[in-house]
């Protein structure tokens, strides 16, 4: 089978056309040289983004299932709850538009709060200023987590879930557990001192739910954050305290638990990359993560990247992997002349010239 991975889209709708190039992510003001179709020094124009949609169905007209791994609003401060949401329900509205009846399986990243980077560990908050229920109810995850096992009800105590589908095959089945990592990583709702050592139960639940699932079952762990270092930027760790870190690995690297997962899909750093995960010897692998990149040209420790989304080929009956296929937008070489941009070569029956505008 084929599977779909998103990531890092970071739509900015004050993203204008002309603005300033000069300073990561000042394309809202202008004068500047930005193209319409968007900029390495800045976060996605609604064009780029529509256009990747368009990309994307062309590549694959019928996916397995989408792992959507987070980050849809720009990095953008003056965002507010309301326009996080409204982010959040562009993308799911698309995907529905674009994979009628596809399953998605969403990821809450770092950006997809108001203000960044705020996830509050619901157990030992009693106001906090985001609820996850909101994402449910407003940012449309309600849409994407409907099955027998509730996944929206787990989802909303802290933003993590398990889904299990059996439509693939009836000898297996297809499990996602989905995690909060943004929970680990610079979460200005946790005081940094007196630090919970398990925010929200996530990774004792985590131990348990692998414990627990049973051997036709193909567990992908799936989540926005990765564990370990940005390799770009190899100064501090992806998760804020090495405790969430040594804990997080003790579990996945443990010998049984090792053995259920198939692969781990992660998305945050902006570029094409992947982890092997140790044994607790450090001697012998025991798994891989994928490291998807992002639609959103910035980087901020590099000059850019060019957008880009990821096709794998899964062989579930093998537990398996099998290859990956990524497509990206040469961003610098696009054409920059609105009448001599070429709709049509990516022109499908479902999208209307409403969309193409």
């Amino acid at each position: 089978s084929r599977f779909l991975q998103i990531s890092d889209i970071h739509l900015d709708v004050k993203y204008l056309e002309g603005g300033n190039v000069k300073k990561p992510n000042m394309c809202r003001t202008t004068p500047g040289s930005a193209s319409k179709f968007g900029s390495y020094s800045c976060d996605s124009p609604r064009i780029l983004v529509e256009s990747a949609f368009l990309a994307m169905k062309k590549q694959i007209s019928d996916p397995e299932f989408i792992l959507w791994t987070g980050d849809s609003s720009a990095h953008d401060e003056t965002l507010n709850t309301s326009d996080v949401m409204s982010n959040l329900r562009f993308v799911t509205q698309k995907l529905h538009k674009v994979y009628p009846g596809v399953p998605v399986i969403p990821v809450l990243g770092n950006h997809d709060s108001a203000p960044s980077d705020y996830f509050p560990d619901s157990q030992n908050k009693s106001t906090p200023k985001l609820s996850y229920t909101d994402y449910i109810t407003e940012g449309s995850f309600g849409d994407l987590l409907t099955s027998r096992s509730s996944p929206a009800e787990k989802f909303k105590e802290c933003g993590y879930y398990v889904l299990r589908n059996t439509s693939y095959d009836s000898n297996v089945t297809q499990t996602f557990i989905v995690l909060n990592t943004a929970l680990y990583y610079h979460n200005k709702a946790i005081d940094p001192i007196d630090f919970p050592a398990d925010p929200c139960g996530q990774l004792s639940w985590l131990n348990a739910t692998l414990s627990e699932s049973k051997p036709k079952e193909r567990i992908f762990i799936v989540a926005h954050v990765p564990p370990g270092y940005f390799e770009w930027y190899a100064t501090q760790p992806m998760f804020s305290h090495e405790h969430y870190t040594k804990r997080f690995m003790d579990i996945v690297t443990d010998k049984q638990n090792a053995a259920k997962i198939v692969a781990h899909f992660y998305g945050h750093t902006h570029t094409d990359s992947f982890r092997i995960l140790m044994d607790s010897k450090h001697e012998t692998p025991v798994g891989i993560a994928f490291i998807a990149p992002s639609i959103t040209p910035l980087v901020y420790v590099r000059n850019g990247v060019n957008p880009s989304f990821r096709i794998y080929d899964y062989d579930h009956l093998q537990r398996r992997i099998v290859n990956y296929n990524q497509f990206y937008l040469p961003l610098d070489k696009i054409i920059e002349d609105d009448e001599e941009y070429n709709y049509d070569e990516y022109d499908n029956k479902d999208y209307d010239a409403e969309d193409r505008k």
